[in-house]
This record gives C-alpha cells, structure tokens and sequence, in this order.
C-alpha cells in the first residue's frame, strides 16, 4: 500500500488491522484492505506474487487482484523477474514496481525509476498514480554493497 502524503498515520493505521505473520488473510480481508486504501486515494502493490504462490496454496489469482482493484504488480525482487506478472501488468494496465527485499547488506539487482521534476513526497506519489514507473535490471548486481536501514 502507498498512500498519499495527505493520508496521516492515524487513518492508515486502520487499514493495516490484519498485518501478521502468523494471520493468513481471507479473501474478504484482502478485498476490505484493498478498499480502504483506495478509499483513502492509496494505491496497492502485489509483492512477490511467485514466492506467495509457493507458500499460500489458495492465494487470489492475478485476475482476482485485479478485480479488486489493485495497480501493481512487483515483477522485479531482488534476482527475481517474475515473467507472468509483468506480462499480465502490461495487458491489464497495471503498474509495475521492482524491490530489493533486501534483509541483509548485499548488491542492488533493480529498483523502480521515476521520472520527476522535483523531489517531494507529491511528485513520487503523482507518478506511482500515473503508472509512470521503469526499472533497471542488473544480473551481476551493483557494483557495491548497499547497507540496509
């Protein structure tokens, strides 16, 4: 979930209620979760759909996400393309984003580029609304280490 720099902590709080690792959500709950992000002008990500499918059985098909609204897959995860969403992303209208899940220092495979005039929270947001996204792949990873935060 992405949401507008409008949107404070408080009204997004809400919408995380059913965040856990130890909770695998309903359908009713992705579908409410998804709602009450566009409600409040947020837009929703799909992350690594494949390594979900590995472990969640009865995970919603790419066409369920998008039935529900959502505008964007993650096709790029650290080494990982994910073919399927992309090519299901660009004959749906969908957004695509890229991620490091980096959980450990290590090289950068990918990232999502965005073109903006300026650096600011409405400008990044702007674009993500637009589905104005790119990405870098680079096999062999950058050429240094990145620290995680």
């Amino acid at each position: 979930m992405i949401f507008p720099p409008h949107v404070t902590a408080k009204e997004y709080e809400s919408v995380l209620k059913f965040r856990s690792y130890t909770h695998t959500p309903t359908d009713d709950e992705i579908k409410e979760v998804i709602t009450e992000t566009k409600e409040l002008g947020g837009l929703v990500g799909v992350n690594h759909y494949p390594l979900s499918d590995r472990y969640l059985f009865d995970q919603p098909s790419r066409m369920q996400f998008y039935d529900w609204g959502i505008d964007y897959f993650e096709i790029l995860n650290g080494k990982s393309y994910d073919y399927l969403s992309h090519k299901f992303s660009l004959d749906n209208g969908l957004g695509v984003l890229s991620a490091t899940d980096m959980h450990v220092p290590g090289p950068v495979h990918s990232w999502t580029l965005l073109n903006v005039s300026e650096f600011t929270e409405e400008a990044i947001f702007t674009e993500l609304k637009q589905k104005r996204t790119s990405y870098p792949f680079v096999l062999d990873g950058s050429p240094y280490d990145v620290e995680c935060i």
